[in-house]
C-alpha cells in the first residue's frame, strides 16, 4: 500500500470529523486543511521517516510549517507514547493516538496556539541567539588572539550575561589589560 493509501487509512474519517478535507496528494505528501488549519504528512523514503508538518491561522497570528515534533515540546506524553517503532504503520498508528488524545493540535484551540505561538517565538529567538554567538565566538577568539582586546570587549560585553565562565574571566582580564 502506498504512503498516501496508509495516511488516508488511518486518518481520513478523524480529519473529516475535525472539518479537514483532502486538498492535496502527491507522491509520498498528502495535505488536508480547513479554513484554520492545515496537516500535511511527507514520507521521506530515503532517511525512513514520516513527517507532519501543521500550519495554523487565526485573526491574531499565523504558524505555518510547524513540525510535529516541535508541538511534542509543549505537550505531556504519558509514558506509553513516549516511544514508537519506525515502521510506517506503527508510527502512523502512534501519531494518531496522539491527535486523538490532544484535541487541541486539530481544533485551532485559541490556548494552545497562543501557547505554541510563544514557544515558537522563543526557540526562534534562541537558534538565532545561538547562530549569533557562534559568529561572535569566532570574531573574539580572533580578537583574544590577536590582542585586540578593545575589539574582544565590543563583541562580548553587549552579551556579558549570557557568557559562561571562562568568556567571562577572559572578558574580565580584556577590560584589565585596557584600563576599562
Amino acid at each position: 500500500m502506498s504512503f498516501n493509501n496508509e495516511v488516508k487509512k488511518h486518518f481520513l474519517s478523524l480529519l473529516e470529523r475535525r472539518g479537514l478535507d483532502l486538498k492535496e496528494e502527491f507522491a509520498g505528501s498528502i495535505t488536508f486543511c480547513n479554513e484554520n488549519i492545515s496537516i500535511t504528512f511527507v514520507s521521506d523514503v530515503k532517511a525512513d521517516e514520516i513527517n507532519i508538518f501543521l500550519g495554523y491561522r487565526c485573526e491574531d497570528f499565523e504558524l505555518d510549517g510547524i513540525d510535529f515534533t516541535f508541538i511534542l515540546q509543549i505537550i505531556s506524553l504519558p509514558q506509553e507514547l513516549r516511544s514508537y517503532s519506525q515502521a510506517t504503520e506503527d508510527r502512523l498508528n502512534w501519531y494518531k493516538k496522539v491527535i486523538q488524545l490532544y484535541p487541541e493540535i486539530l481544533n485551532g484551540d485559541r490556548d494552545f496556539l497562543i501557547k505554541l505561538d510563544r514557544h515558537y517565538k522563543a526557540s526562534v529567538s534562541d537558534y538565532n541567539f545561538r547562530l549569533k554567538k557562534k559568529l561572535l565566538d569566532i570574531q573574539a577568539d580572533r580578537a583574544w588572539d590577536q590582542k585586540d582586546y578593545e575589539k574582544f570587549i565590543r563583541l562580548l560585553d553587549p552579551i556579558k550575561t549570557q557568557l559562561n565562565a571562562r568568556e567571562k574571566r577572559k572578558l574580565l582580564l580584556a577590560k584589565r589589560f585596557t584600563g576599562n
